[in-house]
C-alpha cells in the first residue's frame, strides 16, 4: 500500500498555533472511516484570528468558491471581506466597510501545497465600480462612495466553458440605502451585479467579458449539451426588490427572466418569455442525460422574508428543455411517504450515470438532504432526511420519489461530494440556520458517507476545523476530497465575537482561510490501479483509448466533471461510467456518450478496481470533452 502517495497531505504543516494538529484522535480504522491530514493555509497574508480586528487589513481569503482547474490546482476566492472591521452593527455598516474579494490559486499536488496570486487579485469584478446613477441605485438617500466592493465575486455562479476556461456570472455590489450622510453609517442592501469575468488558467488572469441583461445575485448556471451556458434566478436587490425602472410583476420577486451565454460569440441572450421561472436563490440545477435542465425543488431561501410572492412554486420538481426554451413541472419530492417540498439551504448531487445493457444513459437519480424544510425561515433546526428522487429520461422525464435512511445527524449547509467509487460523501455544517441566527449554531465535525447499493450511511472521520457557513469540499484529481471556507455572519448580525465559540464550541464567528484534506476508505484498502496513459481530449460520440497497469482486475472507468462548487451548489457536478467496448493487453477502449451526458469540457477520468470491502480508485488524468 502507498501510503506516501496515498496521504501526502498528512506532511503539510499547520498554518499557526490557532490552526493546529486536529483536536481529535487520529482513528485506529482509517479503511473503515478514512482519514485528515493536518490543517493547512497559506503563510502569507493576515491572519483574522481575533474577533474585532482593528489592523485594517485584509483578512486571507476563505474558500468560499472552489474550482479544481484542468491542471489539477485549485483556484478559490472569499466572500463577504471586511466582515472583521465591523464596530457595531452589520446591516448598519456594512455597506461601506465591505471590500472586493481575493481570489488565490493554490497546487497540493507536491508534498507541501504552494500557492500564486491571480491578476488581478480582486477578480476584476467591476472595475471602476458604479456611479452614483447606476440603474440599481434608488431616488431616495444612498451612499455609494466606495467604489472597491461594487465588484464582489461573492455569491455568484460559475461553470466551466468548453475550453476549461472559468465562467463566471453575476456577484454582488454594496451600498447604503438609505444612509446617514457624514457618517459610515446606513442601511445595508446587498444588490445583484449583471457583469461577467472568465478567468483564463493558462495565464493566471481574470478578464472581463460581455454584461448580463440582469443584475443577479446568487444565480445558478449549467453547461448546456451545446456548450452554452444557461443561467436562472439571483435577486437585482436583497434587502428591498422593488424597481422603478421594472414592471411591477418584478417587484418582491427573484429574478424570472433566464439567459443564455454563448461562448462563440461570447455573448449574452435573453431567452423569451416561455423561459422565464420564479426560482429560489441558488437552485438546484442538474442536467439530464436527456440534455434537459431538472430542477430539485432545493436551494438558498437568504431573502429577509423569502420576497417572492410565488415561492409556493419551489416545491415543485421542473425540467427546462432547451429546444422549446420552456418549463414543465413533474413533481413534489417526498419524506417518508409525505410531499416534503422545498428544501432550503440543503445539498442536492446527481449519482453516477451509468449505461444501460443497450449502451445508453436513460434515467438520473439525484439525492438531496440536510439543509431546513419550507420557505423563510423554514423548520430553523437542521434536517437529517434524505430524498432520492429518479427522472426517467426515456419515459418523457417521469417523476419518483423516495426516501433514503436518514443521516447520522442533523446538517444545515452541509457539502456532498459525489466519489469516484460513486458514494457519497457528506462534511460541514450546523445543527441549525444559521442565517436566521448567525453564530448561534453549532458545527457538525463527524463527516459520513451513503452508499448508494445499500441505501445507508456510515459515520467516518471528524474534521478538526468546525465549518458551518460558505464551505466548500472539492473532489481532488488524485480521490482525496479537499475541505475549506466558512465566512459567518458575527454572532446576531453585531461585531465579531467569539466567546460563545471559545466556551461552549458554538460556530467560529470569524473567518476560516484554512484547508484540510480527507482521504476516503478506499485509499486505505490496498494497491490503486494506475492509468499509465489517456488521451488529452476525446469526443462526443466516440471513443477513447486507456492504458492501465493491468486492465483484468479494472471494475469500472469514470469521468468526474472538474468540480466548481459554492453556497453548496455545482450544477456540472456530474459522474459518467463509461462501457467498455474492448480490453485489449494493457488497452481499454471505451464508448463516449454524446453532449447530453457529457456536456463539453474538462473531466477527470479515474479507473477503478475491485476489492473485497468495495472499489479502489486510481489517480485520474486530465480529458477535455467535446464535440468533435
Amino acid at each position: 500500500m502507498r501510503r506516501s502517495s496515498v496521504i501526502a497531505a498528512a506532511t503539510f504543516v499547520a498554518a499557526s498555533p490557532s490552526l493546529a494538529a486536529p483536536a481529535f484522535a487520529e482513528t485506529s480504522y482509517p479503511e473503515d472511516i478514512g482519514s485528515f491530514g493536518v490543517v493547512f493555509a497559506d503563510p502569507s497574508g493576515h491572519e483574522c484570528v481575533e474577533a474585532q480586528d482593528d489592523s485594517g487589513e485584509r483578512c486571507k481569503p476563505a474558500a468560499v468558491s472552489a474550482a479544481v482547474l484542468p491542471s489539477g490546482k485549485i483556484l478559490y476566492w472569499d466572500g463577504i471581506e471586511g466582515m472583521n472591521h465591523i464596530g457595531l452593527n452589520v446591516v448598519l455598516e456594512f455597506g461601506e466597510k465591505a471590500m472586493d474579494d481575493q481570489a488565490r490559486v493554490m497546487d497540493v499536488s507536491g508534498s507541501e501545497p504552494s500557492w500564486s496570486v491571480p491578476t488581478p487579485k480582486d477578480t476584476n469584478g467591476n472595475p471602476g465600480g458604479y456611479d452614483e446613477n447606476a440603474e440599481y441605485l434608488p431616488l431616495i438617500p444612498h451612499d455609494n462612495d466606495n467604489k472597491n466592493n461594487d465588484g464582489n465575486l461573492f455569491c455568484a455562479a460559475h461553470v466551466f466553458l468548453p475550453d476549461g476556461r472559468l465562467l463566471i456570472n453575476g456577484g454582488t455590489a454594496y451600498y447604503s440605502e438609505p444612509s446617514i450622510p457624514g457618517t459610515d453609517y446606513g442601511v445595508l442592501e446587498p444588490v445583484g451585479i449583471k457583469n461577467t469575468r472568465i478567468f483564463d488558467p493558462k495565464t493566471n488572469t481574470f478578464e472581463p467579458a460581455a454584461d448580463m441583461s440582469y443584475g443577479r445575485w446568487y444565480p445558478s448556471t449549467i453547461s448546456l449539451a451545446s456548450g452554452k451556458a444557461f443561467t436562472v434566478s439571483g435577486v437585482r436587490k436583497l434587502v428591498k426588490p422593488i424597481y422603478p425602472d421594472s414592471p411591477v410583476t418584478d417587484w418582491l420577486t427573484n429574478v424570472r427572466q433566464t439567459e443564455t451565454y454563448n461562448p462563440a460569440s461570447g455573448k449574452w441572450t435573453t431567452n423569451p418569455p416561455s423561459a422565464d421561472k420564479s426560482l429560489p436563490l441558488y437552485p438546484r440545477i442538474h442536467l439530464l442525460p436527456d440534455g434537459k435542465v431538472y430542477y430539485d425543488a432545493a436551494g438558498q431561501a437568504f431573502n429577509p422574508m423569502g420576497e417572492a410572492y410565488d415561492e409556493a412554486l419551489w416545491n415543485m420538481t421542473s425540467v427546462y428543455d432547451p429546444a422549446k426554451q420552456s418549463w414543465t413541472n413533474l413533481g413534489v419530492p417526498v419524506i417518508n411517504g409525505v410531499p416534503a417540498g422545498f428544501r432550503g439551504s440543503g445539498f442536492s448531487v446527481m449519482m453516477t450515470l451509468e449505461p444501460d445493457q443497450d449502451g445508453k444513459y436513460s434515467s438520473a437519480e439525484v439525492l438531496s438532504g440536510g439543509g431546513v424544510l419550507g420557505m423563510t425561515p423554514g423548520t430553523y433546526l437542521g434536517s437529517n432526511s434524505a430524498t432520492l428522487n429518479t427522472i426517467d429520461t426515456a419515459n418523457g422525464d417521469k417523476f419518483t420519489s423516495k426516501s433514503v435512511e436518514p443521516m447520522h445527524h442533523p446538517r444545515w449547509y452541509a457539502n456532498a461530494v459525489v466519489l469516484p467509487d460513486g458514494k457519497v460523501f457528506v462534511a460541514n455544517g450546523a445543527n441549525v440556520d444559521e442565517d436566521v441566527s448567525p453564530g448561534l449554531g453549532f458545527p457538525i465535525r463527524d463527516t459520513e458517507i451513503f452508499d448508494p447499493e445499500t441505501g445507508e450511511w456510515t459515520k467516518t472521520a471528524a474534521q478538526t476545523q468546525g465549518r458551518t457557513y460558505h464551505t466548500t469540499a472539492t473532489l481532488l484529481p488524485d480521490g482525496r476530497v479537499m475541505l475549506g471556507g466558512h465566512a459567518p455572519f458575527p454572532l446576531m448580525f453585531g461585531p465579531q465575537n467569539n466567546i460563545l465559540h471559545d466556551t461552549v464550541g458554538a460556530s467560529r464567528n470569524t473567518t476560516d482561510p484554512s484547508f484540510q484534506i480527507y482521504s476516503p476508505p478506499y485509499l486505505h484498502w490496498g494497491e490503486r490501479p494506475k492509468i499509465a496513459a489517456a488521451p488529452a481530449k476525446a469526443v462526443n460520440g466516440g471513443t477513447m483509448k486507456v492504458v492501465v497497469d493491468s486492465p483484468t482486475y479494472v471494475s469500472s472507468v469514470r469521468l468526474v466533471r472538474n468540480p466548481s462548487m459554492t453556497h453548496l451548489v455545482d450544477p456540472d457536478q456530474r459522474t459518467v461510467e463509461l462501457a467498455v467496448v474492448e480490453r485489449s493487453g494493457n488497452t481499454l477502449t471505451l464508448a463516449v456518450p454524446d453532449n447530453k451526458v457529457l456536456p463539453p469540457g474538462p473531466y477527470m477520468v479515474f479507473a477503478n478496481r475491485d476489492s473485497e470491502r468495495g472499489e479502489i480508485p486510481s489517480v485520474s488524468k486530465p480529458v477535455m470533452v467535446g464535440r468533435g
